[in-house]
């Protein structure tokens, strides 16, 4: 009898911590400050990735430019004639004197 007397309050003393233990979320009050706190979080969530994103626009558009502007300064002829006739007829007239 003593056997199941201890499991009997055993049980009853697993029952009630239980109880204490959990709270049913059914019965649990949300207050607005949890409401307005996960709405706050999602809105900076989103315009953090909305900076983000413009920031990764712009940097590209700046390398975009950046390249743009280094494949146009390649493009015109290069003038080599006037600086290697001017530099051969120096050198020829050094070699005269």
């Amino acid at each position: 009898m003593n056997r199941v007397s201890n499991y009997s309050c055993t049980d009853a003393m697993n029952r009630v911590s239980q109880k204490t233990m959990y709270k049913s979320v059914e019965n649990t009050p949300i207050t607005m400050y949890e409401i307005n706190r996960g709405r706050v979080v999602r809105t900076l969530e989103f315009i953090q990735d909305v900076i983000v994103i413009c920031l990764c626009i712009g940097l590209f558009s700046f390398m975009v430019l950046q390249v743009r502007d280094m494949f146009l300064s390649l493009l015109p002829p290069l003038d080599w004639e006037h600086p290697v006739l001017e530099d051969l007829s120096f050198m020829g007239k050094c070699k005269g004197k």
